[in-house]
């Protein structure tokens, strides 16, 4: 989720969580929201590491140690302190609503492709449930209506909070139903294809929930479909999108169309040169970070051949992929090293 989505939902809660009457010494209604609406957008403090490597970034930091459940009552003592200590009413009223807002932060970036490090340091396993895309307006609009409720009546804030977080968790169940369908129609396509050894998932996409890319991988390719499970128009067909954003809804179909993509190339020659470049040391947090990984295409630059790899999570129709990265060998010496080949997606 995009750090204004996660802060306004700690907000949201810190508000609902909020007592009809706070005591004496404690902070009131906005200073609790306050403190919510830090919590929720903290963990994604890690972003500043970015600046040094990004794939290092993304494979070793980022959704790590700031988004774990483990490590979430150290943040938000840290967090309340600050409040406690800029506000002269102690930390213990703040500590609740920066929780909540740090562990409903968490659970928004389960739910996506991405995933999180839950129980960092001791595990650097992801869990991803890939309902619902990163950037979800729906998911925004029901978090900003139910804020926009509680401001323009405090008398019923706490009452409206609770609406739209149960709206919101509906909302994410829907979601997550329409993920298992999506699921099971490439695990369809898997047995009817003959695929026994591969792995059928699926990817939310955006701007509709309806839409998903269907995935069924093994060792060899990566077979795709964009795939429209819900009827009636997308909000990408009523909005005045630019081009080539209004272009996307027109790929979703309601039956399948499957595309092969061998995850090293065609050809002896590609697909050698493709492994080759896979395996070197100075590709390896590509390779801890790429859930879908498969060659984007091997090109020769300048007296450089090079193999071109992409995520296929940051992939869209009608598109170019925002997330390539490659490794180029040295015409002279044979060296590699790694490059990045950037597209013109806002999400690289």
């Amino acid at each position: 989720m995009d750090t204004l989505t996660h802060a306004l939902s700690g907000a949201l809660l810190a508000r609902a969580a909020t007592p009809a009457r706070t005591a004496p010494g404690t902070p009131g209604t906005g200073g609790r929201m306050l403190a919510g609406f830090a919590g929720g957008a903290f963990p994604d403090i890690d972003f500043a590491m970015r600046a040094v490597d990004t794939l290092w970034y993304l494979s070793e930091v980022h959704q790590g140690a700031t988004h774990s459940l483990v490590l979430l009552p150290l943040w938000a003592m840290a967090l309340a302190w600050m409040f406690g200590r800029f506000s002269g009413l102690g930390w213990r009223g703040y500590f609740a609503p920066v929780s909540l807002g740090i562990g409903i932060h968490i659970a928004g970036d389960l739910i996506t492709a991405y995933g999180t490090m839950l129980f960092y340091p001791f595990s650097d396993w992801r869990p991803a449930l890939s309902w619902v895309y990163v950037v979800d307006p729906y998911f925004t609009l029901i978090i900003a209506a139910g804020l926009l409720v509680a401001w323009r009546r405090p008398d019923r804030g706490r009452a409206a909070s609770v609406a739209a977080l149960l709206v919101l968790f509906a909302y994410v169940g829907v979601q997550g139903a329409i993920q298992m369908r999506a699921v099971g129609v490439a695990e369809a396509y898997a047995r009817h294809a003959g695929l026994s050894e591969a792995r059928g998932e699926a990817l939310p996409q955006p701007f509709s929930p309806g839409h998903r890319v269907l995935i069924v991988s093994d060792d060899a390719a990566v077979h795709t479909a964009w795939v429209r499970l819900l009827p009636g128009r997308s909000l990408a067909e009523r909005m005045p999108l630019p081009h080539p954003f209004r272009d996307m809804a027109t790929h979703y179909m309601q039956v399948p169309q499957w595309q092969r993509r061998p995850r090293f190339g065609r050809g002896s020659g590609e697909s050698d040169l493709a492994r080759l470049a896979w395996g070197q040391d100075g590709f390896r947090y590509f390779r801890r970070f790429a859930r879908i990984p498969v060659l984007h295409e091997v090109a020769e630059e300048g007296g450089r051949e090079c193999a071109w790899f992409k995520d296929l999570r940051f992939e869209l129709p009608a598109l170019p992929p925002s997330f390539v990265f490659g490794m180029c060998r040295d015409p002279v010496d044979g060296s590699w090293y790694r490059e990045r080949r950037r597209g013109a997606m806002w999400l690289d």
